[in-house]
């Protein structure tokens, strides 16, 4: 019975030395640093393109209508615009396929 504790520390530790292979495993602050940059460059794309195609978006609206329709009264209105894009965009998807 005495060796019972002994088998839980042998089980604890070989365990453990799982895990901190794993630990040792990991990238160098140089390679993390490039992957960093990359992902930090991609996200500022994406974030860009949106920013841009929103402005883009809002400007055609500013320029093609007039009097209420260039702005939402109301939360109703705003969901009702964009039913009508989404109805638009699934017709467009279903005439196509």
């Amino acid at each position: 019975m005495k060796d019972c504790p002994t088998w839980r520390w042998l089980f604890l530790l070989a365990f453990m030395m799982m895990f901190a292979i794993d630990a040792d495993a990991q990238i160098s602050s140089d390679e993390f640093y490039a992957r960093h940059i990359q992902t930090q460059n991609t996200g500022m794309y994406i974030l860009g393109s949106w920013a841009i195609v929103n402005i883009a978006t809002g400007a055609w609206g500013w320029g093609s209508y007039d009097g209420e329709k260039k702005v939402f009264p109301s939360d109703e209105s705003f969901l009702e615009y964009c039913e009508s894009w989404y109805r638009r965009f699934c017709h467009l998807q279903q005439s196509s396929g």
